[in-house]
């Protein structure tokens, strides 16, 4: 479940562009969370601290509400299917216990023997897509 609801929705993003509705949620998410991290002294200094530390120009700042608004459903597809080719998840542990689930789940899971790893504890599974 967890490869499920983490992994794959960001995977399906590459072939299908977010809902317009969802997407302005999100974005209110995010510019929401950076209007209120700069309410304060302390937070504009930490923004300012941060643009300083990385060379980024202070101009930038004032570029950055306007930039997530302008986001559309097709950038973020553009923007997953850049990112998240050949994605894959390294699930380590018990491979007794969770294996035969994912294998289950997910046609392409690549079990490595304790051998191959420095823990003699567990066998670990690899998810690819």
């Amino acid at each position: 479940a967890l490869v499920d609801g983490r992994i794959e929705p960001r995977v399906a993003l590459a072939a299908d562009a977010p809902d317009p509705a969802e997407l302005v949620t999100r974005k209110a998410t995010v510019s929401g969370s950076f209007s209120r991290s700069i309410e304060t002294i302390d937070g504009i200094a930490g923004v300012l601290g941060e643009l300083a530390l990385y060379d980024v120009p202070l101009s930038d700042l004032r570029e950055y509400l306007p930039e997530i608004e302008a986001v559309d459903p097709e950038m973020v597809r553009r923007f997953a299917a850049a990112t998240f080719e050949g994605l894959f998840v390294v699930l380590v542990g018990d491979a007794r216990a969770f294996g035969p689930g994912i294998a289950a789940a997910h046609a392409n899971v690549t079990t490595i023997p304790v051998g191959r790893w420095v823990s003699r504890t567990a066998e670990s599974v690899v998810l690819t897509p």
